[in-house]
């Protein structure tokens, strides 16, 4: 291989992976495609449904961090509460699921419609465990709870209040210059 020839393919390799490549909006993924009912799909389908929002609202960085934050703590404590849940054992995917639209329809409320629909396919292909009913039902109302107290803490954390402050100046302060 002469030298020239590996130069130009060296090249064209580096000028490829360089491309920024058109973005694309990634959409919710259906609950059918992410086996909805087998119990560990749950955060799969709903972490998809806010990468989705976040691309086609073009949420800022911070927005997004916060927002990916505060679903997966909701995510966490639902799962969590319907774990200790008693009598007909909640189902800790319904928790999840309806944990998670809560969480997503306060951060997005223009889409609320679509998450409300998502959430009911969702737990719609949710399987009850055999013998027993209501465990979706119940999974849901808990998930619901988690998410909303969640939802009153975000609220009131200060995140969109702007700062007021003044940056301290002086030897050893960085500074942009």
């Amino acid at each position: 291989v002469s030298t020239s020839l590996l130069h130009v393919t060296l090249a064209a390799t580096l000028a490829a992976a360089c491309e920024t490549p058109e973005p694309t909006v990634p959409q919710p993924v259906a609950a059918a495609a992410v086996g909805a009912g087998n119990g560990d799909n749950a955060p799969i389908h709903w972490n998809a449904a806010a990468r989705g929002l976040v691309a086609a609202r073009g949420a800022s960085t911070p927005f997004a961090m916060r927002g990916y934050a505060i679903l997966s703590v909701a995510q966490y404590h639902a799962a969590v509460a319907a774990e200790k849940g008693h009598g007909a054992q909640p189902s800790s995917t319904a928790a999840i699921a309806s944990a998670s639209a809560v969480v997503l329809k306060y951060l997005f409320p223009a889409d609320s419609a679509a998450l409300d629909a998502d959430l009911a396919a969702y737990l719609a292909s949710v399987r009850e465990p055999r013998g027993r009913s209501g465990t979706v039902a119940a999974g849901a109302a808990i998930g619901r709870t988690v998410a909303t107290g969640l939802v009153q803490r975000a609220m009131n954390d200060g995140f969109a209040t702007p700062w007021t402050g003044t940056v301290p100046t002086g030897p050893g302060m960085w500074f942009s210059s």
